[in-house]
């Protein structure tokens, strides 16, 4: 099951040495990193580099208020290039995906893939055994969101004694805006171009360059089988780089 426990802080002595947050900027994975801040002693964030998001920069916004938070030590922001595993992945998107799936959730269930796959191999190398991620129930039309889904991912992480946690999956956006701005977040000027999503605050996280495919998200949200079967089928992909740096792309 999902980890939904909305406790705020642990006691000094019972944080954790270090936790993996992946991290675009927005205010779902920075509410995250507060979370993880307040329970570990090193938070690393993972901002990923698809090759497919553009601003990649905007992420940098409120790093610098989680370190004036939570101290220069206690948060680490890395930059990770994935665009050779996005590529091997994204590749049989194109070619056997879409003529199989006839569905636009293949690009962002196959994108999400490549981070979980970078975010483990990250741990790994780190001796990190627990890492956080940004989903919410709230935006769960879109594949990697479901719950089917990070079921199926915290699996992966688990086959590697990582522990996978969403700590804000049932957060509303008012709880995470008011949690943020009462530490002194600046949130800026809140974007909802789409019905049924929770929008997002302008200027604060890359920019994906398959934003005109948003419309088709919220309007035919694909059912959990196809995306878990997608997911299953390029499993072997995930696991061949987090294992030996090797997507099979060659």
């Amino acid at each position: 099951m999902l980890k939904r426990d909305k406790k705020r802080e642990a006691p000094p002595d019972a944080r954790g040495d270090g936790v993996a947050v992946l991290f675009s900027g927005g205010v779902d994975s920075t509410t995250v990193a507060v979370l993880a801040a307040e329970r570990f002693k090193q938070v690393h964030l993972l901002t990923f580099n698809t090759g497919f998001l553009y601003n990649m920069d905007l992420s940098r916004k409120h790093v610098g208020t989680l370190k004036e938070l939570f101290g220069d030590d206690a948060i680490r922001h890395e930059f990770i290039d994935i665009r050779r595993i996005w590529r091997a992945v994204q590749r049989t998107n194109v070619t056997k995906g879409l003529r199989r799936y006839r569905s636009w959730f293949i690009l962002c269930m196959g994108c999400k893939l490549t981070m979980h796959a970078a975010t483990i191999r990250y741990c790994r190398e780190h001796g990190i055994h627990t890492a956080y991620g940004g989903e919410n129930v709230c935006q769960d039309q879109y594949p990697e969101q479901k719950q089917a889904i990070l079921e199926e991912l915290q699996n992966l992480y688990q086959d590697y004694s990582i522990t996978y946690e969403s700590p804000v999956y049932d957060y509303t956006s008012m709880e995470e805006d008011t949690k943020l701005q009462a530490l002194g977040f600046r949130l800026g000027h809140h974007l909802k171009l789409f019905p049924n999503t929770k929008g997002s605050y302008h200027g604060t996280q890359p920019f994906c360059l398959s934003f005109p495919l948003y419309p088709f998200a919220n309007a035919f949200p694909p059912e959990d089988t196809p995306v878990v079967e997608y997911l299953r089928e390029h499993l072997p992909r995930a696991r061949a780089y987090i294992e030996d740096g090797h997507p099979g792309d060659d």
